[in-house]
């Protein structure tokens, strides 16, 4: 099994601090604050950098952090912009452009008001798995799970947006 895949966890988290503009110490820094004892080494960040840096820039632009005035580039209509910025302000950090396409794609299925939190947990959900298809192909989820899990979800709130109606 490659080192890679035995750091998968570190090697996302990598990815992402590398898409949003951090450098070689600051990531090692940040996974050797979080894993400790188990961060992955100095070189093994740079060897990741490296391939990093091979990735197309429209694909590495859409794990940048969200900037609302790239909406229209994310494939967010202006017309979600109240919404997107209500939903990306419950973020304890910033989402990512790719992330907030999810919010607001998931956003067009139910009324969330009442549960935004499932929206933002679905929105992850579908983040992370397209992030783990543009590495290993191996995906902690389907779509077809996470298909099925937005299905419930947005089911269960027009259910109950339909018992306080009557």
């Amino acid at each position: 099994m490659s080192r890679t895949k035995d750091n998968a966890g570190q090697f996302l988290e990598a990815y992402i601090l590398h898409a949003s503009g951090k450098g070689r110490k600051h990531i090692f820094e940040v996974l050797n604050e979080r894993y400790q004892d188990q961060s992955v080494s100095l070189r093994t960040i740079g060897a990741w950098l490296q391939r990093f840096r091979t990735m197309p820039e429209d694909v590495v632009a859409l794990d940048k952090e969200f900037e609302w005035h790239e909406c229209e580039e994310y494939g967010i209509p202006w017309e979600a912009s109240r919404l997107m910025m209500s939903l990306l302000e419950a973020y304890a950090y910033p989402p990512s452009a790719r992330t907030a396409k999810w919010i607001w794609r998931i956003s067009c299925v139910a009324d969330w008001s009442r549960a935004p939190e499932k929206l933002l947990q679905l929105a992850d959900m579908y983040t992370n798995h397209e992030r783990e298809l543009l590495f290993n192909g191996k995906t902690t989820f389907t779509y077809k799970d996470l298909n099925t899990e937005m299905q419930i979800q947005s089911s269960a709130l027009r259910a109950t947006e339909g018992m306080r109606t009557s």
